[in-house]
């Protein structure tokens, strides 16, 4: 009888990825020796944190945690989260990433939150290691790369742009990287999906990669087959052409390479833009930007200079004696000139692009002022590309500096201070910092109680109203609809100058059937009011368009025309606005709003600071 082995053999191919796998798996032990250390050291910060890092009244991580809440209730991701019926108008893959995590772990969906950061820093960590060595091809190099990008991650307040600037970017100059080097597929897919990932980021994200990766086709198709040559001495700059290349196969190959990530970036990103474009069609009613970006045709050219500076050559920390910050400045201009320098070689290539991408999408505002009147959020742009820029740029001049220098060890020890000079640095601000003290600080149980009451006594969808601070911080505790917000965190395709007037109709005007037909079309069951609501009444007036003079004065609602700021965080050069600011119907501390509207609230449940009254809530009685 015939013995049949039956041994089982990989292939030839099998062996060579396992091989490939395995020697990734003990590489992974680099960034993981710097990274745990870290995590470690924020998850100690992060654990005495006894409530969020932040004001409840207009704070980022209140908007952002009530976005969470409402997709962890069941919304869609792409819900507006403070207006029911309506899509996102802020990036919700962060949100959504923390709601499932609570969900499918069943823990609280705060302390996910609260720790989700951490979680984070893992990846970056061993993201900022593959594409340090990846461009750099150096162990040492890869780790200060990832010593540097981690930094301390103790906050909580911008987690989306921990997985936008810090993983998600760095992740497609990776791909983009090998996809260029390999003409691999994969990595086409790979940089095409981390592209449309972005794209549910943060609205900038998208567009700021895009010109990056469309600042490589444009290198690719028509500059790639052409050397610039500099030759200081004789003073000359030699053009010279690759005639073996032409146009257009060098087009060809660009779009080959490029056109699959635009595609499925595209595709992906959709399902965030997708509602802005074919359902409000960009008509930004609330325009955001306006109010809270600076005027650039004001502060264009200072922000350029102070932007230059800051990057390049640091003299303001040198000054102030924060010699680190100089001298990371200094090292930076290095890596520029050196990038300049090598600027034939793949890597070199991809980071000099990188770096006139962000100057490009940053500084648009030269070009689009005086041609449309049009600046969008250029700092944005500018700081989602040249984070990444300036780490890599540093690291590059770290590399060119390392050839330079005889005495390794002195590199090294020289580097490494370096380094952990600049986490201590991170470790003292997050015990310095205004917002992570307060988080610090005990809360005031009052608001657990209105955040658990809500939760347990009205519906998800259920829509509040309240004035525009009051309605941010109960959205942001409870995830409840509302009808009113501050402005600067309402959506820019909702007419909330019309919302102000009609809420103020409702609650200051003098006609109880105008304000009962206003509850019934903005479909509004509760009233909630704090003992802040005259604070803000007084220091931080609620503001709607001069258009709506005549109906405030038709229904007997008070208001002043003043000249001001839209955003609270105003500086001498954001814009100032005509507008109305409207003034309560009593100056009475429990009940601001109107004799009329009052016949019909119904009080449910009153809470209690110190055995003082702090909040009340009322459902509307149609």
């Amino acid at each position: 009888m015939e013995n049949i082995d039956n041994t089982y053999s990989l292939s030839p191919d099998s062996v060579q990825k396992k091989k490939q796998y395995s020697k990734i798996i003990k590489e992974l032990k680099y960034p993981l020796l710097i990274t745990i250390p870290i995590i470690l050291i924020q998850f100690f910060t992060i654990s005495q944190f006894k409530q969020f890092p932040g004001p409840i009244y207009g704070g980022d991580i209140y908007w952002h945690f009530g976005e969470t809440l409402n997709i962890y209730n069941g919304a869609m991701p792409w819900a507006n989260p403070q207006v029911s019926g309506e899509y996102a108008y802020y990036g919700w893959l962060t949100q959504l990433l923390i709601a499932f995590i609570a969900k499918i772990t069943t823990l609280n969906l705060v302390s996910v939150y609260m720790y989700f950061p951490v979680i984070l820093t893992l990846f970056v960590g061993i993201v900022a290691y593959a594409l340090g060595f990846e461009l750099f091809g150096d162990r040492k190099l890869a780790l200060l790369l990832c010593f540097l990008w981690i930094g301390l991650r103790y906050t909580v307040t911008d987690i989306w742009k921990i997985i936008g600037y810090d993983i998600l970017m760095p992740l497609l100059i990776l791909f983009v990287l090998k996809s260029m080097r390999t003409r691999k597929i994969k990595y086409n897919i790979l940089a095409g999906m981390t592209l449309g990932l972005l794209g549910l980021t943060h609205v900038s994200a998208f567009p700021a990669a895009s010109v990056f990766l469309f600042m490589l086709f444009i290198y690719k198709s028509f500059f790639f087959q052409f050397h610039i040559n500099f030759m200081p001495k004789e003073m000359k700059i030699i053009f010279s052409r690759n005639k073996e290349l032409s146009v257009k196969s060098s087009i060809k190959n660009a779009i080959k390479l490029f056109f699959p990530m635009f595609i499925i970036g595209t595709a992906i990103a959709m399902l965030f833009f997708g509602p802005i474009i074919f359902v409000y069609h960009g008509n930004a009613v609330n325009p955001l930007q306006e109010y809270t970006e600076p005027d650039m045709s004001r502060y264009g050219l200072p922000m350029l200079g102070s932007t230059l500076s800051n990057t390049f050559f640091n003299l303001d920390a040198l000054l102030n004696e924060n010699i680190l910050s100089f001298i990371f400045s200094v090292i930076v201009l290095f890596g520029l000139y050196e990038t300049i320098k090598h600027r034939e070689d793949t890597e070199a290539k991809v980071l000099l692009i990188l770096v006139i991408s962000a100057f490009i999408s940053g500084f648009h505002y030269f070009f689009t002022l005086p041609l449309f009147g049009k600046a969008l959020i250029p700092m944005y742009f500018y700081g989602f590309l040249m984070h990444s820029g300036v780490l890599l740029l540093f690291v590059f001049g770290v590399s060119k500096l390392q050839e330079k220098i005889d005495s390794k060890t002195l590199f090294v020890l020289l580097i490494s201070f370096f380094a952990i000079l600049s986490v201590g640095m991170n470790i003292s601000d997050s015990y310095n910092v205004k917002w992570a003290n307060v988080g610090r600080s005990e809360p005031n149980p009052a608001f657990s109680e209105i955040a658990k009451w809500v939760n347990d006594n009205t519906d998800k969808n259920a829509v509040f109203l309240s004035n525009e601070e009051l309605s941010f911080a109960l959205n942001g505790l409870t995830g409840r609809k509302i009808m009113i917000s501050r402005r600067t965190h309402f959506s820019p395709y909702l007419d909330i100058d019309e919302r102000i007037a009609d809420a103020y109709v409702i609650l200051y005007g003098n006609d109880t059937k105008k304000s009962l037909e206003l509850l019934n079309e903005y479909n509004v069951s509760y009233l909630y009011w704090d003992a802040n609501w005259l604070y803000f009444a007084q220091n931080e007036p609620s503001l709607t368009s001069l258009k709506y003079e005549d109906y405030l004065s038709e229904y007997g609602v008070r208001f002043q025309k003043v000249n001001t700021y839209l955003d609270p965080a105003w500086s001498e050069y954001h814009p100032k606005y005509d507008v109305l600011a409207i003034i309560p119907a009593n100056w009475n501390q429990t009940q601001p709003w109107s004799d009329g509207i009052q016949e019909h609230l119904e009080l449910l449940k009153t809470f209690y600071t110190e055995n003082k009254t702090f909040a009340k809530i009322f459902k509307v009685e149609y």
